[in-house]
């Protein structure tokens, strides 16, 4: 019987070009082990409010539509920040994960049209929202 083969050049170029996953990963697990970022409700609008930002740096915010998109964007985050502000912590968390996941979307769509930020960044985002959303559910409340 022979050893495991080391990985092969094609494993390990996908494991390359998947590093904005990586970067996700090793952001958000220190938040979330330490408890600092687990229910975070004004992270969601910030979240983006960054998008917003980046656009009009890049010069993509000006295209046709974009400024109405991003402006929605900002504004249905921005709502479910303000409901889970108003609620009890209990449902909070819920409404919080769900607006993460909802987050998660917003990046994968800005993932796939390439516009507005980096595909790179969109990912890495992708990646933070998914753990946070999970942490704030199966985590205790603190």
């Amino acid at each position: 019987m022979t050893a495991p083969a080391v990985p092969t050049r094609v494993g390990r170029s996908v494991l390359l070009r998947r590093w904005p996953t990586w970067l996700g990963v090793a952001l958000i697990v220190p938040l979330v082990a330490t408890g600092l970022l687990t229910e975070f409700a004004e992270g969601i609008v910030v979240s983006a409010v960054i998008y917003w930002i980046w656009g009009a740096v890049r010069g993509q915010l000006w295209r046709p539509g974009w400024l109405t998109l991003e402006t929605a964007g900002v504004a249905g985050f921005g709502a479910v920040t303000l409901a889970a502000l108003s609620m009890n912590p209990g449902p909070a968390r819920y409404l919080l994960a769900a607006g993460w996941l909802a987050h998660a979307g917003w990046d994968i769509a800005h993932h796939r049209a390439d516009r507005i930020v980096p595909r790179w960044y969109a990912e890495c985002c992708a990646v933070v929202d998914v753990l946070l959303a999970a942490a704030i559910v199966v985590l205790p409340a603190s």
